[in-house]
């Protein structure tokens, strides 16, 4: 929608959700999807061969609700999966498991099959994110998302090695289990993994090692 001379118009719905209208006749009305107090995006109605009505708003206001329960339970399940993972990961670490069976099952039920696999333990500290924090005046929210970057960068890594792993943060720790074939090297494969990630966290976040 081009710049409008008139300021935009809203209303309120039944469910509280702001509809914003822009337009004389309204072309245009929006309204913003929230998730748990933070924003995620917004959903757009467009007029195509009529004025945009209250009716059009409320189908608007229920669009929104729906997007945003199916984005709530998308989340709520990646966060089980994610503490699953963590636990999981956690126990190989520890030596809190009674059989590798007992592994190869969990990993399995998590998308990752590790049987037949001879298995490392990757743990890679973000050694200076506290650091970067204090010394940034960075929220929590930022570190989170730092943490949750370097996640995606370990899963790239061992994507890259074309092996399967599963890989979960521990604080400011980014820790994994990756299984490896007959073939590969223990030592020089870790340490592919680990530079990977590095590189790719060093590109996103000037500082952090």
């Amino acid at each position: 929608v081009g710049s409008l001379q008139a300021p935009p118009l809203s209303w309120e719905t039944e469910a509280e959700t702001l509809v914003r209208l822009e337009g004389d006749p309204t072309s245009c009305a929006w309204a913003d999807i929230t998730l748990r107090g933070d924003p995620w995006g917004r959903v757009h109605v467009l007029n195509v061969d009529s004025p945009i009505d209250e009716m059009d708003g409320l189908a608007l206001d229920r669009a929104v609700a729906a997007i945003g329960l199916t984005l709530l339970a998308d989340r709520d399940a990646d966060h089980l999966s994610d503490h699953a993972r963590g636990a999981l990961l956690s126990d190989v670490l520890h030596g809190r498991y009674e059989s590798t069976e007992e592994i190869f099952r969990r990993a399995k039920g998590l998308g990752a099959d590790l049987e037949g696999k001879r298995l490392i333990a990757l743990a890679v500290e973000l050694r200076d994110l506290s650091d970067l924090v204090t010394e940034r005046e960075l929220s929590e929210r930022d570190r989170q998302q730092i943490r949750a970057d370097a996640l995606a960068e370990m899963k790239k890594a061992i994507s890259a090695a074309d092996l399967a792993g599963l890989a979960a943060l521990d604080g400011d720790r980014v820790l994994a289990v990756v299984g490896l074939g007959e073939e590969d090297s223990i030592c020089q494969t870790a340490a592919n993994i680990a530079e990977r990630m590095a590189a790719g966290v060093a590109r996103g976040v000037e500082g952090l090692r």
